[in-house]
C-alpha cells in the first residue's frame, strides 16, 4: 500500500474517509490485524468501496478475502478530535 500511497489517498478522498490506519498485533494465538477507519459515514465509504473499479480497491478486496477469517467491531469507548 505505500508503494500506491497517491492512489490510496484517492480511493479515500471519494469514500470520505479521513483516516484510515492499520495495526498488526502479534500474540500467541496468532497475528491480527487492526484497522481503524474515521469517515464521514462508513455506510457511504463501504458503498463507494464497493462500487470502486480501482486496483487498489481490488486489491484489498482480494486481501480480505483471502487472510480474513472474521472481523470484529470493536465498541468505540473513546475519540477526541481536536
Amino acid at each position: 500500500m505505500s508503494e500506491h500511497r497517491g492512489e490510496a489517498l484517492q480511493t479515500l478522498m471519494a469514500e470520505g474517509v479521513r483516516l484510515e490506519s492499520v495495526f498488526l498485533e502479534s500474540s500467541e494465538d496468532g497475528d491480527f490485524l487492526v484497522y481503524y477507519m474515521r469517515s464521514e459515514s462508513q455506510e457511504k465509504a463501504e458503498a463507494v468501496a464497493a462500487r470502486s473499479v480501482a486496483a487498489i480497491d481490488h486489491y484489498h478486496q482480494q486481501f480480505k478475502n483471502e487472510t480474513w477469517v472474521s472481523a470484529t467491531r470493536l465498541e468505540l469507548l473513546l475519540d477526541l478530535e481536536r
